[in-house]
């Protein structure tokens, strides 16, 4: 691979990978919140959850 195509990919999908990212944590934050009183009732341990 030459090294302009590897600089372009290495510029491409860094971004790329950091948006998939922060989209993960937001959907894994909204659902931990979403059932945080179904967590309180069944006095589920932090760990575990």
């Amino acid at each position: 691979m030459k090294l302009v195509s590897r600089y372009l990919l290495g510029h491409l999908f860094r971004p790329w990978l950091y948006v998939i990212a922060g989209f993960s944590l937001v959907a894994i934050l909204v659902d931990l919140f979403d059932n945080f009183v179904d967590f309180m009732e069944a006095a589920t341990p932090i760990r575990q959850v």
